[in-house]
């Protein structure tokens, strides 16, 4: 799910499965875990991953990526650091 490129309808493909919409979700979330429900481009909060899963550490990668990326925008005066 956190792979889908068109993000704002990617619950509309588990929603196309009609009645096994419950059982699709409960897999996902139970193979993903935290996953499910991250967001590249509003990545704030707080998170719980476990590192021995892979997606989970595939977050905590992208999440120092990000950070990484923003401080240097913030130093380099293109952004302003809010929190």
């Amino acid at each position: 799910m956190n792979r889908i490129v068109d993000r704002h309808n990617r619950f509309n493909l588990v929603h196309h499965f009609g009645y096994m919409q419950r059982l699709i979700f409960s897999q996902l979330f139970k193979r993903m875990g935290h996953a499910f429900y991250f967001s590249y481009w509003n990545p704030n909060g707080h998170y719980e991953l476990n590192l021995a899963n892979h997606i989970e550490r595939e977050i905590a990668v992208s999440l120092i990526v990000i950070n990484k990326e923003v401080f240097k925008r913030i130093a380099a005066g293109e952004k302003v650091d809010k929190s």
